[in-house]
C-alpha cells in the first residue's frame, strides 16, 4: 500500500514538472510549489478530495488569477465577476437586447415621460409599449412613479446605458482582440 502511494505521488510528481515548465511558457509561477505544499499539508476540506483533483483546481486557480492580472481586473472586481448570477444576469442582457427598449431607455434618460408620451415618441401601440416597459421594469432599469405615472429612469438604467455606450464607442484595438482562455 505504501509504496503504491508512493508511486502515484512520483508519477504526480513528474505530470507537475511538466505542468511547471508549461506554465513557465505563459508566465505563471508556482504549480509545483502548490501541488507539494497539498501534498505534504492537506486541509481538512481537502483530505476530502482526491489529490490530483485538488492539484488541478490550484493550478486552474493559478491561471485564472493570471488571467485577471494580465486582463487588469482589480481584486473588489474580480470578487463581483465570481459571484456573479448568470440567471440574473441573463435577465438583464435579455432586457437591454432590444432595439424598442434601448429607445426608450434614451428618451428617459432626457426624464421622465408619461404612457403616451411614449407611444407618441416610440411609435409603438399600447401593447407592445407596455410589454417592453414590463421588461425594463423588471429588470430594474426603469420604474413608473406611483402618484403621477410617470415612467423614469433608474440608476441601474442609467449604468447600464452608459455601458452601453461605453460598448457602442470602444473599438477592438482600444481594448484588445487577443482570445483570453481560462
Amino acid at each position: 500500500m505504501a509504496d503504491e502511494l508512493r508511486r502515484r505521488i512520483s508519477i504526480l510528481e513528474k505530470r507537475l514538472k511538466e505542468l511547471e515548465k508549461f506554465f513557465l511558457k505563459l508566465g505563471i509561477y508556482g504549480p509545483t510549489e502548490i501541488g507539494r505544499r497539498i501534498l505534504r499539508e492537506p486541509t481538512s476540506e481537502a483530505r476530502d478530495r482526491p489529490v490530483k483533483i485538488r492539484i488541478v483546481e490550484d493550478v486552474k486557480e493559478a491561471v485564472r488569477e493570471k488571467m485577471l492580472e494580465f486582463m487588469g481586473i482589480p481584486e473588489e472586481h474580480r470578487k463581483v465577476i465570481e459571484s456573479m448570477d448568470p440567471e440574473v444576469v441573463e435577465k438583464d442582457l435579455k432586457a437591454l437586447a432590444s432595439r424598442e427598449r434601448l429607445e426608450i431607455l434614451k428618451l428617459l434618460a432626457n426624464g421622465g415621460l408619461y404612457f403616451g408620451e411614449l407611444m407618441e415618441l416610440t411609435g409603438l401601440n399600447p401593447s407592445p409599449l407596455s410589454f417592453h416597459l414590463s421588461k425594463l421594469a423588471e429588470a430594474g432599469f426603469i420604474k413608473q412613479e406611483r402618484s403621477r405615472g410617470r415612467y423614469i429612469i433608474t440608476s441601474k438604467g442609467m449604468i447600464a446605458l452608459a455601458l452601453l455606450a461605453f460598448l457602442y464607442k470602444t473599438s477592438p484595438e482600444e481594448v484588445g482582440t487577443q482570445d483570453v482562455e481560462q
